[in-house]
């Protein structure tokens, strides 16, 4: 029971976590999403949650890039796949794109190749055009930086299966040079999980 301002007053999109920290609706239900789908738990949740994602756009619009990526993580790995939700997370993901890590970009690119999510070109483009900048930076700063082996192999792969490779999202360079992978297309043949 809270004590203080009535239930209706309360703003709907808070709840109280045990610890007494305040999270939001849509940060809770990504880290649900993160959590059922790290375990690979098979529930009623996921309709639940793509009900009330797809009811309520704004939720999805309020995620930052590490809860774009671990609820469209969590969905992907169950296989639990909503075109509207789907939908909905690559627009935000095209709002937020200059904040997305190169780690962040592997994940949400390997979660929307997993459910198999196609026709998201302005969220491509846009992934594609940070993939240039962070690849661009890290060559400034001497090679150290933003890509980390196993990022680039889920990359170039969710790329490679969201049929999106080709895209020119390499600033005019070979896209092999651009990611720094030089003959890497020998291990995208071989499974690779994250």
């Amino acid at each position: 029971m809270h004590i203080g301002r009535p239930r209706a007053q309360r703003p709907s999109s808070l709840y109280r976590a045990p610890g007494g920290t305040v999270e939001t609706l849509p940060s809770l239900l990504a880290t649900a999403a993160w959590a059922f789908g790290h375990v690979r738990h098979n529930h009623r949740i996921w309709s639940q949650m793509t009900r009330i994602l797809v009811q309520n756009p704004d939720l999805v619009r309020r995620l930052e890039p590490e809860e774009l990526v671990m609820l469209s993580g969590g969905f992907s790995k169950v296989k639990v796949y909503d075109r509207r939700l789907f939908k909905q997370v690559a627009q935000q993901a095209v709002n937020c794109m200059h904040r997305f890590t190169a780690h962040q970009l592997a994940q949400i690119a390997g979660a929307f190749s997993e459910v198999r999510h196609l026709g998201e070109d302005l969220m491509l483009k846009a992934l594609c055009d940070r993939v240039a900048e962070l690849s661009s930076s890290e060559r400034a700063g001497g090679g150290k930086g933003a890509f980390e082996l196993a990022d680039k192999a889920l990359l170039v792969r969710a790329l490679s299966e969201l049929n999106s490779l080709p895209m020119v999202c390499w600033d005019g360079r070979d896209r092999n040079e651009a990611l720094g992978i030089g003959n890497f297309y020998p291990l995208l043949q071989k499974p690779f999980s994250p």
